[in-house]
């Protein structure tokens, strides 16, 4: 390929030979052709490579790693080879939408002053339900949930490349499966958040990730929130000039927390006070929108009474195996 095209597409895979095929032609027949496409092999043992080589065009770049090295040292990999204006992300096991890279670059070319752009996805689970999600479309919205949650779906973003260039921004090793939540809080600091309402990607939901979830793994809960902790407390240091104690932070983990499990009664006194001192300290830094995180706090607030999707799914799965406890 001649010249710098305007995307680079990053398409990190492993083990992924069942799937990617259908996510590179996703993106080879986009309606926006101006990109490149780099395929990031993390030391596959089937047949990735071969399924990637198959397809014969210029716009696709191959990257081999030489062993199995993860998702962050796979993307900052991808980042560094990258030649585009924009960077978009993609996942081996999604599809995009065709008019995807056409509406993306045109809204950041539109909004220069935005430096990521995410879009509403459709998750679904194979042969089996689908459903919307769809992000807050502005920055201030964005910038205050940040606080409590990643509200972007990592494989619907764009960026813009030079943002990442001026303010040394690369994926963090030290918060590798929070890896992305952690980036978008750093690009919050220094430029502007943005989504757009189209549905533009359909992502996969992994039933053995599900169950394994639900039944299985409190230690990949417990290990998730600890890197969580460390996302939560940079980015309230940084917005609101915060030093939290354990204590604080723990409190703060319940916003994570209530997808899980019941929060208490008086757990819940105790995270709405934890609001009120984030709305203060919002009051001397003066970092985020104050009708924004408003109604994210409150929805924050409102949020710890609800019983929790997978508290449902127990209630209803746990009898059909024969009462067993999870």
């Amino acid at each position: 390929m001649s010249g710098k095209p305007v995307v680079s597409v990053l398409l990190p895979a492993y083990n992924a030979a069942r799937r990617i095929g259908a996510a590179i032609r996703s993106i080879l027949t986009q309606s926006f052709a101006d990109f490149e496409l780099i395929v990031i092999d993390d030391g596959s043992g089937d047949n990735t490579v071969a399924v990637v080589q198959q397809f014969d065009d210029p716009r696709t770049r191959l990257l081999r790693n030489d062993a199995n090295k993860g998702i962050v040292f796979s993307l900052n990999r991808g980042i560094n080879a990258a030649r585009g204006v924009y960077i978009a992300r993609m996942d081996a096991d999604d599809i995009a939408h065709p008019e995807r890279l056409a509406r993306q670059v045109a809204f950041m070319e539109a909004h220069s002053e935005v430096g990521l752009c995410g879009t509403a996805v459709r998750k679904f689970v194979p042969w089996g339900p689908r459903w919307v999600v769809r992000p807050p479309l502005d920055h201030a919205l964005l910038a205050a949930h940040l606080l409590f949650a990643n509200p972007l779906i990592h494989p619907s973003v764009l960026l813009r490349r030079s943002v990442l260039e001026e303010h040394a921004l690369r994926y963090d090793p030290l918060f590798e499966t929070a890896e992305d939540y952690r980036l978008w809080c750093e690009i919050a600091l220094v430029t502007r958040i943005a989504a757009i309402p189209e549905i533009l990607l359909d992502y996969r939901v992994s039933l053995s990730g599900v169950t394994a979830t639900v039944f299985r793994d409190q230690y990949i809960l417990k290990r998730r929130r600890e890197v969580l902790t460390r996302v939560w407390h940079d980015y309230l240091a940084k917005t609101l000039g915060l030093s939290l104690s354990s204590t604080q932070m723990a409190v703060h983990a319940l916003f994570y927390e209530k997808k899980w499990r019941a929060i208490t009664q008086e757990e819940q006194k105790q995270a709405v006070a934890w609001l009120s001192q984030i709305w203060e300290a919002n009051n001397r830094q003066r970092f985020f929108d104050e009708d924004a995180l408003e109604m994210v706090c409150r929805e924050a607030a409102c949020s710890l009474q609800r019983v929790s999707l997978l508290d449902r799914v127990r209630r209803m799965v746990i009898p059909l195996r024969g009462g067993e406890r999870v």
